[in-house]
This record gives structure tokens, sequence and C-alpha cells, in this order.
């Protein structure tokens, strides 16, 4: 049994002292099989472009009155600025967590392993996107800067992620060469277990639904990952597959909730190595996979039937883009 202990020490000129720790357990009962666990504290300290990251764009958002899509000029503005204060932005704390992972590696033979962790995060003072201030009541203490709109970081919400991960890895000979496989397969859930109070006669803006969506489902809960290569000589074939699961979308209006299926996309690359030159050619999303479009993209009044879903064709938030399949070669040299 191999026993790790690990400890340290911070002073924050702004936040102060901080001290984490962490213990690792490993056991092997057999040489093909081993155990393993780990537990530790962590601290993050708010970044630079969370306490002093200022911007002003135009967000297409509801209209707190009508609630139908208008464009806003939403400002982002640091936490000390007067316009967050107004709004009752406070000073940002550090994140602390608590993390707690187990697993098991299997080895049955030299070109087969298996490993199976299993984890959980638990985050506290988490740093977030507030929800955009743009009610009627505001609008006075936004009208002195020019916007309509605003949002600032604040430490909204406590969150806990559970999860494990899955891989297999193989290789063997074959027809003169060795193809290598592997499989990976990973899912968690991360939920809200406890929330800022709002900000008194504002409305539920500090952490709103929307923000709520983009913590717990806008990210596939589940993906999966294949890779097969097969050499022979100077020639290489490799393939992969992913598969993204289900995700939802980003709205602040019940009305367009959409959960958006899960998809695969495959990648190819052959290649020819030549002295200390590398040639090849490939595509990623070989078949031109896109994401699921918006609900009401297309129909003549969208922006009132499903709110913004029908302002984008795509979901913003989808993993793996909008832009389709990509082709490329490439010329590599080795020194």
């Amino acid at each position: 049994m191999r026993i790790g202990l690990a400890g340290r020490y911070e002073h924050f000129s702004d936040f102060g002292n901080t001290t984490n720790g962490k213990l690792t357990l490993r056991y092997s009962p057999a040489k093909p099989l081993i155990f393993r666990a780990a537990a530790s504290t962590g601290f993050r300290a708010p970044s630079l472009s969370q306490s002093w990251f200022s911007t002003v764009s135009t967000n297409f958002l509801p209209d707190p009155v009508t609630g139908i899509i208008a464009p806003f000029e939403v400002g982002t503005y640091p936490v000390n600025s007067a316009i967050a204060v107004a709004l009752g932005a406070k000073p940002l704390r550090p994140e602390t967590s608590r993390n707690y992972s187990g697993g098991v590696v299997w080895q049955p033979m030299s070109n087969l392993e298996m490993t199976a962790d299993f984890f959980r995060i638990n985050i506290k003072h988490r740093i977030v996107f507030s929800g955009n201030f743009n009610q009627p009541q505001v609008q006075a203490i936004l009208a002195p800067f020019g916007v309509n709109g605003a949002r600032f970081f604040t430490n909204a919400i406590d969150t806990r992620t559970n999860g494990y991960d899955l891989v297999v890895n193989h290789q063997r000979p074959l027809f003169n060469g060795r193809i290598d496989l592997s499989a990976a397969y990973s899912n968690n859930k991360t939920k809200i277990v406890s929330l800022a109070p709002q900000l008194t006669g504002l409305g539920a803006v500090l952490f709103d639904r929307r923000e709520r969506r983009t913590v717990e489902c806008a990210q596939p809960r589940d993906n999966t990952r294949l890779m097969e290569s097969y050499g022979q000589g100077p020639f290489n074939v490799l393939v992969r597959q992913a598969r993204y699961g289900e995700y939802c979308s980003l709205n602040t209006l019940a009305k367009d909730d959409q959960v958006y299926p899960a998809a695969w996309l495959t990648d190819l690359e052959l290649s020819y190595r030549w002295s200390k030159y590398t040639f090849a050619v490939g595509a990623e999303n070989l078949f031109d996979t896109f994401p699921a479009k918006n609900l009401g993209v297309g129909t003549p009044s969208a922006t009132e039937q499903v709110g913004s879903a029908g302002v984008f064709t795509y979901p913003r938030n989808s993993p793996f883009g909008m832009n389709g399949r990509f082709v490329y070669s490439r010329v590599s040299y080795t020194f």
C-alpha cells in the first residue's frame, strides 16, 4: 500500500490565509489490480477578469414588461464599480472546494487496461455571472451609464458534482502492423445545493433561471470517445468518434425550453511518414454533423412564439460548435 499526504499554505494580500491538503491511497492486492482513492481541499481566488472585466455588448433578451425579445445594451461591470454596487454587488470571495475520488485499474493482459473512477466535487461560494438586470425599476440606475442592462460576477451558488469515468485501452498486432483501440465514457451531474439570497426589490435576477440552466444542464451529462488507429510501416490510419449527450437550451423564459438530442461526430486522418517528414490529410466532423436547430427558426413570428430561441439558428452552447465539416492537410518535420 502507498499513502501520500501533501499540504499547502498560502497568503493572499486581498483574501487572507488559506491552508489546503490532499490525501492519496494506492493498494494493489495482486499485480493486475490496483485500487486508488484521494481526498483533498481546494481554494481559488477570483481571477483578474472576474474582478475587473468590463464591457458593453448588445444582447437579445425578453423585455420584462412585454416578454418579447428585444435588443438590450448590457454592460458587464466590476463588482466594485458604482453601477454594480448600486445594483447590490458584494466584494468577491474565494471559492473553496472539497474533492473525493476513488477508482480501480485492472490489467488482465499486458496489452489490455481498464479503469473506472468515481468522483464528487463540492464547491462553495462559486463565482458565476449574475442575471441581466434590465427591469423597469433599475432603469433609473442604469441610465447615467448609457446602458439599459447590466450584470456582474458574484459568489451566488454552492454546487455539487457527482460523476464517473470509464476507460479501456487495447493494442495488438494485425496484418503485419499494429492496431490501437481506445474507448472512454464520462458521466457527471452538477446540482446547485445552495443559492445566495436574491436582491430585495429586484426580483430573481442575481442568479436567474438562465444562469441556473447554464450550470445544471447546458452541457452534456455524458460523453463517449472512441479511437481506432492502425499503423503498418510508414502508413497510419486514425479514426475518432465522439458522442455528445443531451443538453438544454439557455433561456430565461420557460416557453423557450428545449432539449437538444445527442449527436455523433467522426474524425478521419491518413498519414505517411517519410524520413523526418510526416504528410497527412484528414477531416474533422467527417459527416458534416450540425446541432439540432432552435425551436421556431424560420417562422415569421419566431421571437413571439419561442422568445430568444428563434433569434439564432443553432444553440450557442452546442458542445461541438456549428461549423460543420473541416478538411485539412498537414506537413510536419521532426528535428
